[in-house]
């Protein structure tokens, strides 16, 4: 086509149709309305319900891997150790709330994951590590345990202003 061409309506519509092969599928005349029907609609809604109901139930096993990580006393002695036994629960964890939209948990993992990366590259957890993790984990398991959906900004406001209180008592 030269530049003084003009377009027609059908190469227009042609070049941006999204999927003939799936008007050919449902028929020339179906429409997204009869498709997505109110009782649709409310089925699918239903099926992400039950599914963010089976997150905390699916998740439980890497929740009480973190717990027990957490106790461990000999991971003190070994803080490489505990963030990469600890990388994949929160992993797995942060990306299904991320999917079902719980937000503080998400976020929570993110921190944690985040605070192992750039911890120091010392064996041994410092007082401040310890502290940091341990505040983490707690309000981790409470989000969890609560099953908060959103950001719950009071929890976070609160741990921010714990952790504010030790980094000044331990400076």
């Amino acid at each position: 086509m030269t530049k003084d061409a003009s377009l027609r309506h059908e190469d227009v519509y042609g070049s941006y149709d999204p999927a003939p092969h799936l008007k050919s599928l449902i028929g020339e005349s179906a429409l997204l309305a009869a498709i997505f029907s109110p009782e649709k609609i409310a089925a699918c809604q239903k099926l992400v319900e039950d599914a963010q109901n089976n997150f905390f139930f699916t998740s439980r096993a890497d929740m009480e891997a973190i717990d027990s990580l957490e106790k461990d006393a000999t991971l003190v002695e070994n803080y490489p150790e505990f963030c990469k036994r600890i990388f994949q629960p929160l992993s797995n964890i942060k990306g299904q709330a991320d999917a079902f939209g719980f937000s503080l948990i998400r976020r929570l993992c993110h921190y944690l994951l985040e605070y192992c990366e750039s911890a120091a590259p010392s064996n041994r957890m410092s007082s401040m590590d310890r502290f940091i993790t341990t505040k983490l984990i707690e309000a981790l398991r409470r989000a969890f345990q609560e099953r908060m959906t959103d950001a719950g900004g009071a929890i976070e406001t609160e741990l921010v202003a714990v952790i504010d209180r030790y980094g000044k008592n331990s400076s």
